[in-house]
């Protein structure tokens, strides 16, 4: 099974995967024809619709998850509810997948229920994907030790900060390990399974 972080429709269609991971500030029609080019694939991103950021799992033909930010950048950027959501989670029975929208990773309680909900599932492939925007400060210390045995996915815009500025995207093993980290903002991808 192999994920992939991208940042355009065009990059999935040259990035095959079964895990596309977007990010936050994606068009809602690139998760589609992202989701028609690779039909059988899963696609992660997050929309600005309504004010709100929302999150997106297209998988078999539909959309998976009902869960908008939570916390507001402070920048004006994107908006967030301040409620918290029903847990954002898609399961089959090779993998389960969180969904956490950027800085909502501060978030506790939302990602205590997230990861305990992760962690308890019977899949073998554990994976908490986070579409951002965000600074380079942004787990610049690594992968707390809670996210143990849970991979980890960041995909990053590259819309509000670039270079040493922007946070590079990339994919932790469960480990904590970060197996791939991106140069500028090439696409990337890892064999999960």
């Amino acid at each position: 099974m192999r994920i992939a972080c991208v940042l355009t429709a065009e990059e999935a269609r040259a990035t095959p995967a079964e895990i596309f991971v977007f990010p936050e500030g994606v068009s809602r029609k690139t998760l589609s024809d992202a989701a028609r080019a690779y039909p059988d694939s899963m696609v992660i991103g997050a929309t600005e619709e309504g004010g709100y950021c929302h999150a997106i799992l297209l998988a078999n033909g539909r959309n998976h998850l009902d869960y908008r930010k939570i916390c507001t950048d402070g920048f004006g950027r994107s908006q967030g509810t301040g409620y918290l959501p029903l847990t954002p989670i898609y399961e089959t029975a090779r993998v389960c997948i969180g969904v956490a929208i950027c800085m909502d990773v501060n978030h506790a309680d939302f990602m205590s229920d997230l990861r305990n909900r992760i962690k308890a599932s019977a899949a073998a492939v554990k994976l908490l994907c986070v579409p951002g925007d965000m600074m380079s400060v942004w787990f610049s210390g690594g992968l707390h030790f809670c996210f143990e045995g849970i991979r980890v996915v960041v995909c990053n815009n590259v819309r509000t900060y670039q270079g040493a500025w922007r946070r590079a995207s990339f994919i932790a093993d469960a480990s904590l390990q970060m197996v791939v980290v991106q140069k500028n903002d090439e696409p990337i991808s890892s064999e999960l399974a």
